[in-house]
């Protein structure tokens, strides 16, 4: 996919890619930008349960509701699969995420303050 930036409101002007080398320069690079990218609230990064480690952890405070976001810095032949994993997680074993909130932010939510339906996760790659 090209990227180009709008110059004078008329012209495109197109990028170069700059190339991520791993995946935790592109994790570091959007959890310092939650709010601006994706209007999420940053709640806590490489949580493990189980066997799944999710990248990063956001809540969503307009719909109530928790972001996992996933970073990958090539192609990834089981990406639907680990999708899938976190989707079952929030659904199995939601006082994970409700922990792990108010472990991270104030003021603290019960089960009920959150909008489970409407989870997501975000896949972020080069």
């Amino acid at each position: 996919m090209s990227l180009f930036k709008i110059q004078d409101e008329i012209a495109l002007i197109k990028q170069k890619k700059v190339p991520f080398n791993l995946e935790k320069e592109i994790q570091n690079l959007v959890e310092r930008n939650l709010p601006v990218l994706f209007n999420l609230t940053f709640i806590s990064h490489e949580l493990t349960y189980g066997k799944l480690r999710l990248d990063t952890l956001a809540f969503d405070e307009n719909l109530n509701t928790f972001v996992v976001i996933e970073y990958k810095n090539k192609a990834d032949q089981g990406l639907s699969d680990q999708g899938f994993a976190y989707y079952s997680l929030f659904k199995n074993h939601p006082e994970f995420f409700v922990l792990k909130y108010n472990e991270n932010k104030k003021p603290q939510i019960s089960m009920n303050d959150v909008d489970w339906s409407k989870t997501r996760i975000i896949f972020v790659s080069t």
